[in-house]
């Protein structure tokens, strides 16, 4: 059985990914614990288009947690259309239920005309976590993997990359 976990996407001028391939063998004869094995791939891919404004949408919804989690107040709602999040870099087990999350937060700087980057502390998604929002975070995270993976499917860009996948790294 084969799957794919999303691990890092980044938003720049285009989408960039990295993901995990994950193939899970059945259990061998004759093995003393007679249990299955996961065999990991990782590889990354990067669209050759912008990104659709439904995901952006979703990726928008981040920036309030991701100030909450830096503990910092912006007072006045209209101000966060100067934050968006531009990153997430998810690491956990296989089954992402230990997951954990870190996001790149990135503001524009109107003064100097520059765009600054922070990365916000690590947050786990899933079970126990010290961040009292999280289940509405992991709900957002969800549905951008979600967006992530159809938005590649509808290009039949991931496909085609799958596919080249198999011929070439996955034996």
């Amino acid at each position: 059985m084969k799957e794919r976990q999303l691990r890092n996407l980044k938003i720049t001028d285009v989408v960039s990914m990295d993901f995990v391939v994950m193939t899970t063998n059945p259990p061998e004869a004759g093995k003393e614990d007679g249990g299955s094995t996961v065999s990991t791939n990782k590889h990354g891919f990067e669209s050759g288009s912008i990104p659709q404004k439904q995901f952006l949408d979703c990726m928008k919804k981040l920036r309030k947690h991701a100030l909450e989690i830096c503990e910092m107040d912006i007072v006045d709602k209209k101000n966060y259309t100067n934050w968006n999040v531009s990153e997430l870099k998810i690491s956990g087990d296989v089954t992402l239920k230990q997951s954990r999350v870190i996001m790149t937060v990135t503001k524009y700087v109107e003064r100097t005309k520059k765009t600054i980057h922070f990365k916000t502390p690590q947050v786990t998604m899933y079970g126990e976590s010290e961040y009292q929002e999280v289940e509405k975070l992991t709900a957002i995270i969800e549905d951008i993997i979600e967006e992530a993976w159809s938005y590649f499917d509808q290009n039949a860009q991931l496909d085609a990359f799958e596919q080249k996948l198999e011929t070439n790294f996955v034996k």
